[in-house]
Formats: structure tokens, sequence, C-alpha cells
């Protein structure tokens, strides 16, 4: 379908589609409820209810212009089109806020921008053909050869795709497209022009083609269109009647379907001819609900549900819930966690994290040596082993993240511990420690808590009271990145749509190769005490990354034996160009960064937003701020670290101090190396930089210490790579 959303997308009371016939079929029909018929035909590709059965109206009404009509189409919207003989166009206008259209204000202004700019955009928007030998008849032609240009290359120029096919036919003269007789706009032969002419990689020449139509756009973007593979996996989705889990791997399309289907059953909510549908047989009383573990995948959500439904009310907390909300957009810990920790339980207005937490921990630790003697000195051997941080994980992701509610049962599951590998003895000093950190939590005043311990006490009032429960409660929930999820989490979630017993209104997106926190959501294996059966649905082709990206991240997956963790290695729809590894001394990394934002980046007047600069702590992220003279973080800050990274994407990422004694961090080097915890460890490595990689669109950038080689790269196949080996004291921009 040939698709400009143009202004449309700007209002938000309709959305604006211009649809060329074929001159054939127009030539051979003026009848008017045919074309009504052929525009309902594009109806399910414009995310129409697929629970909605109306049968089309084949009925339409003059709308006070000769070539102006209207006619109702399945889910009660409404299609205002007109046909120009010259120019056999259908403009299509589907108003979602259909039922404000009788409003004299609306009517006015449809009819005054359908009226008086008709001729003109039929003119700016007429489709070129190619004249057909044999009948005389102007059809569109496919190309016979390779195009010299391909379909994502058009979309991330921004170039409107009803030109894509006129373009790709171009014919070639010396290997060049020939620009002369094209019937294109003067601004699309300018992109075209500067991307044919522009030296330097693909990237350079799309985004130098891109800032000809649009300086300050930047190139990052979320491709709404589901693909065929996609509407598959979504109409599973929506068709299943229990617990369902999208799996896929990196630019798959994974968040794009849940948000779809999110709005399309908070759609399916709605009122329509005075009945009230119902979903699982639910009350039907809540909205549907999107959540994440992620702010910035929230906030992109957020966005691109404005593009998807602008007129429909979305609610990130319970006080910003009226009675015709019908999605809620939100972090779990937005939703839920803070408001019951702060309003409901009385606690801190703020959760410790971070540098506080652990420096938290630190000082239990101190009280425990002095308290019990030996469970100090075996914990004092643990952190140098391993260091605090890991401390702090058991204490989060197992203590807290399992919920064990005594010593006994803590010991009693035998579990080795995240990747401290515990034996017993070290199990009760661990116990010790998070007695003493949780009593410290609760003894301030007010009431102290951290996001671990707010998800268990918030688990605990959700469960013991009935009215909180009603107040956050969602009647469906749809998790995005769920695949780091502890069973603490799970039973989160279950409380916010009705208790463990309704595990089927729970719907996943999930990257088992992106897992870095413990086993990965898998319906055989959840977390011991939850083990319940679901549908699957795996989506392989790849829409943000090249396949040379693809390829050469591979040996960085995190796979598993068991057939069931691992997600198939994607296609993908474009070839993109070799990711780089770049051979330098870790001491010049710093500088090589500096100077390639300066003078190849910030320094072109390129956006920020389009490129990642990811580090493997904060103390990195900081180091690199400081050289680039950027402020404090921020959410378009260009650098950030590798876990801040999941679920986000743009077109170039720089990964810099990749060496054996920063990554992983050289405690863990020292403490864990040549055990199995330390296998464990390096899993987790593996993945970190995996996600990392697999950020980039177009162009990744890998900064190695060759005298410092770090094991995560032992497999890597430099055939795959674009490699480039400085001299010691060479620091060339061109990384």
């Amino acid at each position: 379908m040939d698709t400009t959303l143009a202004e449309g997308m700007r209002q938000p009371w309709d959305i604006r589609i211009f649809k060329p016939f074929e001159r054939a079929w127009y030539q051979s029909t003026n009848d008017r409820s045919a074309v009504v018929r052929r525009i309902a035909e594009w109806v399910p590709q414009l995310r129409s209810d697929p629970f909605n059965t109306d049968t089309l109206t084949e009925t339409w009404t003059q709308e006070g212009h000769p070539n102006v009509y209207s006619a109702h189409l399945p889910c009660e919207w409404r299609a205002l089109f007109s046909i120009e003989q010259e120019h056999h166009l259908v403009a299509l206008h589907i108003l979602q806020d259909h039922q404000n259209y009788d409003s004299t204000e609306n009517q006015e202004r449809i009819r005054g921008r359908i009226t008086s700019g008709l001729t003109r955009r039929a003119k700016l928007l007429e489709t070129p053909s190619i004249p057909h030998s044999a009948s005389g008849i102007s059809v569109p032609v496919e190309p016979s050869v390779e195009p010299w240009i391909t379909e994502l290359e058009l979309e991330d120029m921004g170039i409107p795709k009803q030109w894509w096919l006129p373009i790709l036919a171009l014919p070639l003269v010396d290997g060049a497209p020939d620009l002369s007789e094209a019937k294109l706009p003067d601004e699309v032969i300018t992109q075209l022009m500067t991307y044919y002419t522009e030296a330097g990689s693909s990237l350079d020449k799309i985004y130098e083609a891109r800032l000809v139509g649009a300086e300050d756009r930047p190139l990052v973007s979320l491709q709404l269109k589901l693909d065929p593979e996609q509407q598959a996996a979504k109409q599973a989705l929506l068709a299943s009647r229990s617990v369902f889990m999208l799996k896929g791997g990196p630019g798959t399309g994974k968040s794009t379907v849940l948000l779809d289907a999110a709005v399309t059953l908070a759609r399916h909510k709605q009122p329509q001819a005075g009945q009230q549908p119902r979903l699982l047989d639910a009350p039907n009383q809540h909205p549907i609900g999107l959540l994440t573990f992620n702010w910035e995948l929230r906030d992109r959500h957020l966005e691109d549900a404005e593009i998807l439904a602008p007129d429909m009310k979305v609610a990130r907390r319970v006080k910003e819930l009226e009675q015709d909300t019908g999605l809620v957009i939100s972090n779990l810990d937005t939703w839920v966690t803070r408001p019951m920790m702060v309003e409901e339980l009385g606690y801190a207005p703020e959760a410790i994290t971070g540098r506080n937490e652990l420096d938290l921990l630190k000082a239990q630790l101190q009280k425990v040596a002095a308290i019990q003697p030996r469970h100090g000195s075996i914990l004092q051997g643990l952190s140098k082993r391993a260091g605090e941080e890991y401390l702090l994980d058991e204490v989060n992701q197992m203590i807290l993240g399992w919920g064990f509610g005594s010593r006994a049962e803590y010991l009693a599951a035998n579990r080795k511990g995240r990747k401290l590998n515990l034996h017993p003895t070290e199990r009760e000093a661990v116990w010790t420690l998070s007695e003493l950190y949780l009593k410290d939590l609760e003894t301030r005043s007010p009431k102290a808590w951290t996001w671990s311990s707010g998800r268990l006490a918030t688990l605990q009032a959700l469960s013991s009271n009935s009215k909180l429960q009603e107040k956050y409660q969602l009647d469906l929930l749809l998790v995005d990145e769920a695949q780091d999820m502890t069973p603490v989490m799970i039973r989160l979630l279950l409380a916010l749509v009705g208790g463990e017993h309704e595990y089927r209104r729970l719907r996943f997106a999930s990257d088992p190769g992106q897992c870095l926190y413990g086993p990965a959501l898998l319906w055989r294996r959840i977390h011991d005490k939850l083990n319940f059966q679901g549908k699957t649905a795996i989506l392989k082709t790849a829409h943000r990354s090249g396949q040379a990206l693809l390829d050469a991240a591979h040996f960085l997956r995190l796979a598993k034996d068991d057939g069931e963790e691992e997600v198939p290695k994607a296609t993908s729809r474009r070839k993109g160009d070799k990711p780089r590894l770049v051979w330098a001394q870790a001491e010049s990394h710093l500088e090589l960064v500096r100077k390639w934002w300066q003078e190849e980046w910030a320094g072109r007047g390129r956006s920020p937003r389009d490129a990642a600069i990811l580090c493997r702590d904060h103390q990195q992220a900081k180091s690199v701020r400081s050289a680039l003279g950027i402020g404090p973080a921020d959410k378009n800050d260009p650098v950030r670290t590798l876990h801040q990274a999941r679920g986000q994407g743009w077109p170039v990422v720089i990964i810099p101090f990749l060496s054996e004694s920063a990554f992983p961090p050289e405690n863990q080097r020292k403490g864990l190396q040549g055990t199995e915890a330390w296998q464990e460890a390096m899993e987790e490595e593996r993945s970190l930089l995996y996600i990392g990689l697999t950020r980039a669109s177009h162009q990744a950038i890998l900064m190695a210490d060759p005298e410092d080689r770090s094991q995560l790269l032992q497999r890597v196949d430099e055939g795959q790579w674009d490699v480039v080996r400085l001299p010691v004291k060479e620091l060339e921009v061109g990384v």
C-alpha cells in the first residue's frame, strides 16, 4: 500500500492516505461503490480492529464538492475520498476520531483541506509510470535488475513511499541512475543526487541525503508498519487464550508488535454499538497494560503510541486514569512499586540506588564483622574474591528476587548463588548480611527502600489487600524485555492481573540471548515454583541491523543446548557495512573517541541522538563525557552504559575500552577466573557485549587492546570485520 502520512501524523483527528489507483482499473469503472469496496481492502493494512466483523456499507455521500465523497467503513471508521479524472487518484481520509466527525468545526476543517488543496496535492502525488509498449496503457514497472538503491535506504532517507517504485525502476547510464528525465519532485531528485555522489560509506550517503530533506531530523526512528511475519505474530498473540511469549533477536520488531497488539486490544475494549466486548472473560473494568523494566523503552512506546493511536487516552500512572482510559504504558516500578511504597506504605520518596546502595551494603559488612566475627571473616573473603557488587547481587537477585521468607528456606533452596558458587557456611553469612541490610532500611525515618526490596514489599501488600489490588489492576498485561524477570517480578505481574491463577492474562516479549541476571524466562523452566505452559511465536527478520553486523555478532550469542532458549539468528533486510574492530592500546581509546566525535560526528553537524558510545560501567562513561565536554547524563546523551542500552538503537555505536582488565571489570577477573562461577560471569559479559554491538543499525565500532586482549574476543572471526590496527602513538580519526 502506498502511503504518505505527512500532515496527518501531526493532527490528532485524522490520518491521510494517498493511494494512486492503477490507470487501467480506474478507466474501466466510474462506479463509486467499487471505489468504496477497493478502499475497504486497505482497511486491514491500516491497523483496523481484527475482532470487528462488520460488513462494508457500500454507500457514499457527496460532500459539497463534485469530486469529494464520504463512506462508512468497517470498525465505524469513516473515509473521505476524491476521484480526479486527470490524475486517477484517491485521497483517503480515515477518521480515527469518528465520534467527533459530525461537529461543525471538524466538517468545515476537513472539507476545506480537501477542496482547497485537492488538485495541487494530486499533481504532487501523481505516480510516474513507464509506457507499456503493447497496449499503450501506462502501468508501474517492476525493476528487472538489482536496483541501484534499496527500499531500506529510501525509507531511512525519509523519501515518501509512493516514489519508491519509479526510483527503483530508474535506468542506469554508465552505472549511474538517469535522473534527467525522472518525473520526481525536485526535493527527491536532490536527495537522490546527494546520496549517489556523496563519498563514504552507505551510512554517510544516507545521512547526508537525509539532511537535504530535514536538517533537524535524526536518523533514529521506529518502523511502525508491521511486515507479514510480524502481522502473523500479532494475530497469534491476539488469538491466544492463554499466556503467550514473543521471542526474537535484536531488531526483529518484538517491541513494535507488542505495542501494536496493545493498541488493538485497548481499542477492542471500547464500547461498540452499545455492547462491551469481553477479553478472556475478564471483568473488563480495567485498562490494557504495556509494561517494561526500561524507562527509555517506556518513553519510546509512549511516543510511538501518539503516532499509532493519537486519539487514545494513555496513562503512565494510576492518578492519570480516567473512565475511558483504555491503555497503560509504563515501567513496572513507575506503575506500582514507587506509588505503593511512597503513597500507600509511607516509605521515603526516593529509592536508594546505585553507589548509595552499595555504600549501604558496605556499612552492613562492618556491622556483621563486629556482631559475628566468623561470618564477617567469611564475607570479607567473598568480597576479596568477587567484590561487594556480587554480594549486593546475591541479596537483590536471589534473596529479594526470589522472595525467600526465612533463613531455612534460603538454605533449603540449595542454589549455587548468582556467580559465587556459595557453600552452606557462606550462604549462612550472606543471610546474616541481608538481615542487617534490610533492618537498616526499615529502621530509618522515613523508612528507606531499594527497587528490589520495594518490589517484594509491593507484592506482599497487593497479596494481602484486595482494595490495593483493585486500584492497580489491569485486565490484560503485555510485558516488554521480559527475559530477566525474577520470580518476585513475575508474581507481581500476576498480582496486577488478578492473582497467580490468572497467568493466562500475561503476554511476554523476550530475547534470551540478552539475558543478564539469571535463568531466562522459559515455559519449561520458570524459576522453580512458577511453571506454566504457553504458546510462542518467533520473529526471525531483523529490520534494524545489517546482515554483516549480525554475522559478526553471532559469536557472542548466549546459546544453550536445550533447544528452547536459543533464538535463531535473524536474517536482515539489508546487507549493511561490516562492523569495525580497532586494535589500539587502551590508553588511546579516550582520545580516539574524542577525535571521532569532534571531527566525524558533532563536528559535521550530526545529531547526538544518532550515535551512542557505550561503556562497561559508569566510571568509563563519566570519563568519556568529560572528554567530549558533555554534562550530566541525559536521555539524549550519546554516552551511556551497556546496561542502559537495552531496548534502544542508534545508527552508530562505539564500544571502547574492550580489554581483559576492564571488560569484564578487574575484580571479577582476579576473583573468579578459572572457576565455574567465572564461566557463568563470562556468559553474562558476552551477552552484555552482544547487546551493545547489536544496538547499531548501520555501523558498529569496537575498540580493543591488542596487548590486553579480552577473552570475549577469543572466537572473533576477523574475516567478518573491518579490522584496523593502529600503531601505539598513531591516533587517526578514521576509526
